[in-house]
């Protein structure tokens, strides 16, 4: 029996319910990335999630700046090939004012947090954000107190892809699939997904993870981006 396939992931509860069947833990589906793989692989190696609910990227930031001593985040025991994280904490964290001020911080602190992960030996994964929001449904975007809700996920994802495009991260894209999907089919609530739009991002994940080379004996593809030339 191969070693499993260790998956770090850390984020808000929606990040678990898109990725932990019912059966282990997730509240959504019940079929998980660990029982796609299982289905589609059977000779492959076994997938074993670990979660971790995590307040935001700065946290996590701030338990990997702390080492292993520290023992503030399970990922050093672990010692996963792979960390799955999300825009989704810190979005739904996030006060709402007009700029990107907000969405500066979480792109630097997403930027540390890669680094250091890759200190660490493993290739790193974000879930971005469908902007889908049924209570939402703004036509004008003056006198408003708040940036609407479909703004700030624009914001983060762009965040998101910027890190990407500098460090080699592989984005599963949320918004496109849910777009392809439809937002009322995939999404119960802003940030909340159905189990059509959660088995969705799954199967992405697993289709992304493929490609990397995960499921079969090869070297993995190395996740560089242009900042590592600059």
């Amino acid at each position: 029996m191969p070693e499993p396939l260790k998956v770090f992931v850390r984020g808000a509860p929606g990040l678990r319910d898109t990725i932990l069947s019912n059966t282990q833990g997730g509240h959504t589906m019940s079929e998980g990335l660990a029982e796609m793989v299982l289905a589609a692989y059977p000779s492959s190696a076994p997938v074993e999630t670990f979660f971790e609910e995590c307040l935001g990227m700065s946290s996590f930031r701030h338990a990997l700046e702390g080492g292993a001593a520290a023992a503030q985040s399970q990922v050093f025991a672990v010692q996963p090939a792979m960390v799955l994280l999300s825009v989704e904490a810190d979005l739904r964290g996030s006060h709402g004012a007009w700029g990107s001020a907000e969405s500066d911080k979480f792109q630097t602190d997403l930027t540390a947090v890669v680094r250091l992960l890759k200190e660490l030996g493993t290739h790193v994964f974000v879930v971005n954000a469908s902007s889908v929001d049924h209570d939402e449904n703004v036509s004008t975007y003056e006198g408003l107190d708040r940036e609407p809700a479909v703004l700030r996920a624009h914001r983060y994802n762009l965040a998101t892809m910027r890190v990407s495009a500098n460090e080699g991260i592989s984005v599963i894209d949320a918004d496109r699939l849910v777009a392809e999907i439809g937002g009322r089919e995939a999404v119960t609530s802003f940030l909340t997904y159905s189990a059509t739009g959660a088995s969705a991002i799954s199967r992405e994940l697993l289709r992304v993870i493929v490609e990397y080379g995960f499921m079969d004996n090869r070297p993995l593809l190395p996740q560089v981006g242009k900042g590592a030339t600059g």
